[in-house]
């Protein structure tokens, strides 16, 4: 470049350039560095000098510098041992202090640059100046002149590349620094951003619970009504833990407690002490609330005094029936308010299924509650009934009355709405068809079913009085003491305000009925009635052992016919649902591998059922209904597996028929040999895969498989994995709760069918329902059907693993037909491998992606294995046959297809190779004299057949038989008989 372009100016006065010190130029020593300048480099601060500039020969004899503050030598460099040095020296000449040269770094590159920048103040300074004119130093450098500062051009143009150097130094010496401050300035920058993202989370969190904060939420109200309950509770417990504590510190305490018996409860405390032969005399002293049988006692003697015991217990009677639903609906809705609705039924649930395999704590904690607090309530009424049976009953045979039934039959009474209720009860938490927000046995009462309605007459009119008047006087006179003699009670009653709606209304059901609440519902009322035969009088017309009789009607003719609709409906839901044959989404709870989620809730309802017939009394129908289920599912699977593998049906054809290799898994030697190659897997396999392969290749010779005959559905080869799995999974799971037990005698089934309930004990009916081991117990005979559905079960699941295994290698063979029935005769090379084997290739990758994420890895190494060797031989054997002609370019093409499979093969099974196909076509490309040469030299361990040599001779000669000159095709003629005779003679025997 030109003096100009160097950006340097001339001096202001035009003069020379005087140091510090004053010294002018011809004061300084001799010496001054050489002209020649560094060799330019390529690329950073050495490299930006051009080649224009002129070299000390092109202008006029350079006159020593004026300044000399580097030593160099001939060669342009320091002479000292160092620059470094060569630069201490001449600042310490200088008289700078070396210890500020550290402004610029401590290293070399900083003691350059700052050598330089000073040299530059010094010598240089007016480039330093705003002012500047760099084309007016440019002039000055051309003029050597007295002037000029041309002599001082070498020195300018070792300063420029002193300069450069020092830069360059520098950046190689932080250039680690600049390149990790850059990555450091983007991890600070991404740092601060995830930060803010984080400020705005936690700004929008903090929002939504301040909103979450500010909502009024009812049932947190329940839940700290339920939590004030239960530390009640708790607190009770603790004054009656106490209280025991001191009974057992305290001897005659202790005493008292052991010689107590079950009579020694109040009411035969009573029983025992009860004398109705005499009168009884009123102690005005005691607590009638601390005796309260002893007050009954009082009152009745007081109305049988009066003469109005009769009447007394016929308004007993007559009250009894509406006491006793106010009392159970009373109940009903206490524990209603103890449990919170929403966590007792469960969501998105068949009703009929509450209770089968769901977590149902808190279901089983409301009936528990309900059941226990009711038959209590029940109990202490029993209690009060006996002590006015045998108070009446001693004072009529006291009185002379004699026997009244009207008077001693209250207790029979109760005993038959006892029935009533218990009966009621169960029904309607163990039905499932009706009004489940109230008893399915009763009609509630609302107001649009009302068919009197007395609150809107006027109270206080002068008619209504007199009329009320005139009934209360022929109610006294018809039944004395019905009506009380002070008229303080309304005469209507206002049905709009209250709650009560009378004994035709229904009570509220707490949980969805089910036939599996019997395991709850059991135990309580079964512990009800024993403890309610020790108050049933003795002289009551009730026989103590027909107490349970009721529950056996319920159970022949009420549960039994509902628990067969139920189990019936429900696996018939489960087998012919719409989402019976899909994935289960939740299949990895349960299995190891994906199953149907027909078959996972099927087993689901069987083992359900097997906990709940552990709860009543076995019986033989119940679990041959079971099987009978079983069974049935089979026949559903087996429909879903015929039609996953039928062909399209034409119109010809009046029945469908199966695919074939649904066909081969079904029966004969085929099957045979896949089967021992699934159970053998290791020993012998290559005898029974030449032989497995040898059948496939002889059927599709007697009848090319077609793509009819290929289950090509990716859908299809899902549902055939799933149905393995499912069958295979059904079949363990129910094997495990098989449970033989002995054969019922004829005296015992006659008993059970007759007496149910009174052969369970509580203890039994209690671990039965704790079991966490679900057992279908089976009689001998049912054990045998039950073994044989699922040796069905089990033979499914085997025919759809073979018809994977088998539907593959159809696959093969026919998309392996198919690449060889192409042209072979090219014009000209490709580089393009067959359609076919391209399709092939991503059937067999997208088949084994399905089998591996469905399949046990036993499964799907059997049915991927062997697939090498398959193609290996099916390309051998069917080439003379499907290959009409072939030459050079051809063969190249089906090399080519070779290695594509080969390679695909590999990513199935690491170990697959095409060895004997790459030898095959191999010896295509040798001709035929080379294909004979090769059978004379190796004989027998050729490794080919006579026939397969024959077809790839032909094909040698096929391009020369199809040539259009007469003379070429008779000399191929002749050639490959002459070939063919010889290789005759050579492997005849083989």
């Amino acid at each position: 470049m030109s003096y100009a372009q160097n950006g340097t100016n001339g001096y202001d006065n035009g003069g020379y350039a005087r140091d510090q010190n004053g010294r002018s130029r011809e004061d300084l020593e001799e010496g001054g560095p050489a002209a020649v300048s560094r060799a330019r480099r390529a690329g950073g601060y050495g490299g930006f000098l051009g080649d224009s500039l002129p070299s000390p020969s092109e202008v006029e004899p350079p006159i020593a510098s004026r300044h000399i503050p580097y030593d160099v030598g001939s060669n342009g460099r320091f002479a000292n041992e160092s620059s470094d040095r060569a630069i201490q020296g001449y600042m310490a000449r200088d008289g700078r202090d070396i210890s500020n040269a550290g402004t610029y770094g401590t290293g070399p590159g900083g003691r350059q640059i700052e050598s330089v920048i000073q040299h530059i103040e010094e010598s240089w300074d007016v480039l330093t100046k705003d002012d500047c004119v760099p084309v007016h130093v440019a002039l000055q450098l051309m003029d050597h002149s007295s002037l000029g500062r041309g002599n001082d051009y070498q020195d300018f143009q070792r300063t420029s590349q002193q300069l450069q150097k020092a830069l360059k130094a520098i950046v190689n010496e932080h250039h680690q620094g600049f390149n990790s401050s850059i990555g450091t300035f983007h991890k600070i920058q991404s740092s601060i951003q995830a930060s803010q993202a984080r400020v705005r989370a936690l700004k929008d969190s903090v929002q939504d619970a301040k909103a979450s904060l500010m909502i009024t939420k009812p049932e947190l109200k329940g839940m700290g009504t339920c939590s004030q309950n239960y530390d009640d509770m708790i607190r009770i417990f603790g004054q009656i833990q106490d209280r025991w504590k001191s009974s057992q510190a305290d001897p005659t305490i202790s005493m008292a407690l052991e010689s107590a018996n079950s009579w020694g409860r109040p009411l035969y405390t009573f029983l025992d002490g009860l004398d109705t032969s005499v009168f009884m005399e009123d102690d005005a002293s005691k607590n009638p609330e601390k005796d309260s049988f002893n007050y009954i006692h009082m009152v009745l003697e007081s109305l049988s005094r009066l003469g109005h015991l009769d009447a007394a217990v016929n308004t007993m009677e007559q009250r009894l029936p509406v006491e006793l639903f106010a009392i159970v609906d009373r109940t009903n809705q206490e524990v209603d308010l103890r449990h919170l609705s929403h966590l007792r039924n469960l969501q998105g649930v068949d009703k009929r299924l509450a209770g089968a395999g769901h977590d149902d704590s808190s279901r089983s904690d409301v009936l528990n509650d309900l059941l226990l607090t009711l038959y209590s309530k029940l109990e202490a009424i029993a209690e009060g009934h006996r002590a006015v049976h045998d108070v009446v009953v001693g004072i009529t045979k006291r009185e002379g009355l004699g026997n009244r039934s009207d008077l001693s039959g209250g207790f029979k009474e109760m005993w038959k709405l006892y029935q009533s209720e218990m009966r009621s009860l169960l029904h309607d938490y163990l039905a499932t068809d009706g009004d489940n927000s109230t008893r399915s046995g009763r009609m509630p009462m609302t107001e649009a079913n009302r068919v009197f309605k007395l609150a809107e007459i006027d109270k206080k009119s002068a008619d209504l009085a007199a009329e009320q008047e005139d009934l209360d006087q022929i109610l006294k006179a018809s039944v004395p003491g019905l009506v009380s003699k002070s008229r303080g009670r309304p005469g209507v009653i206002d049905l709009k305000n209250s709650t009560f709606d009378g004994p035709v209304a229904g009570h509220k059901l707490l949980i969805d009925p089910s036939v599996f609440n019997i395991s709850l519902l059991l135990p309580p009322s079964l512990g009800f009635l024993q403890r309610l035969k020790d108050i049933v009088p003795p002289d009551s017309d009730i026989a103590k052992s027909t107490l349970t009789s009721f529950l056996d009607d319920f159970l022949v003719n009420v549960f039994h016919p509902q628990l067969e609709e139920t189990v019936t409906e429900l696996c018939t839901q489960a087998i012919t649902g719409i989402d019976a044959f899909q994935k289960d989404p939740q299949w990895s709870r349960k299995a190891s591998k994906p199953v149907f989620k027909g078959t996972s809730t099927f087993f689901a309802l069987i083992q359900a059922f097997c906990k709940l017939l552990q709860t009543i009394p076995q019986d033989p129908n119940f679990t041959r209904l079971l099987v009978l289920q079983i069974e049935s599912y089979y026949d559903k699977c087996s429909e879903w597996y015929n039609a996953l593998v039928a062909r399209p049906r034409s119109q010809e054809q009046s029945e469908s028929q199966l695919k074939t290799a649904a066909v081969m898994a079904q029966s004969g030697e085929i099957r045979e040999v896949a089967e021992q190659l699934l159970n053998n897997p290791d020993t012998g396999i290559d005898p029974l895969l030449y032989k497995e392969i040898g059948i496939l290749v002889s059927a599709n010779q007697e009848q090319p498989f077609q793509p009819s005959d290929i289950i090509s559905d990716h859908r299809n080869v899902l549902a055939l994995c799933l149905l393995h799995t499912s069958m295979v999974w059904l079949a363990s799971s129910l094997s495990a709760l098989r449970h033989v037990v002995s054969e019922p005698s004829a005296t015992s089934t006659k008993s059970a069918q007759t007496r149910r309930w009174t052969v369970l004990t509580l203890q039994t009916n209690r671990s039965s329902a704790a079991s966490t081991h679900p057992r279908l117990s089976l009689t001998p005979s049912i054990a045998t059907s039950f073994d044989q559905a699922l040796s069905s079960i089990r033979s499914l699941a085997l025919t759809a693993l073979l018809t994977l295994h088998l539907d593959i290698r159809v696959g093969t063979i026919h998309m392996l037909s198919r690449t060889l029935s192409a042209p072979y005769l090219l014009a000209q090379p490709t580089q393009e491998p067959d359609p076919s084997v391209l399709a092939l290739n991503n059937d067999l990758l997208s088949s084994d992606d399905t089998l591996s994420t469905h399949l046990n890895a036993r499964e799907h190494t059997y049915i991927m294995s062997g697939l090498a060797l398959l193609i290996d031989s099916v390309l051998i054997s069917l080439t003379p046959k499907l290959v009409p002609a072939m030459n050079t370019d051809g063969c190249a093409r089906i090399q080519l297809n070779i290695l594509v499979l080969q390679q695909n093969l590999k990513a199935i099974e690491a170990v697959a190779v095409l060895s004997r196909s790459v030898e095959y076509f191999d010896l295509f490309t040798r001709g035929a004299g080379g294909i004979v040469s090769l059978a004379k030299e190796q004989g027998k361990e050729i490794g080919f057949t006579l026939e397969e040599l024959k077809g790839l001779v032909a094909l040698c000669y096929s391009e020369g038989l199809r040539s259009e000159g007469r003379e070429g095709a008779v000399a191929a003629r002749k050639g490959m008989s002459s070939a063919l005779m010889e290789l005759s003679e050579v492997l005849w025997d083989t």
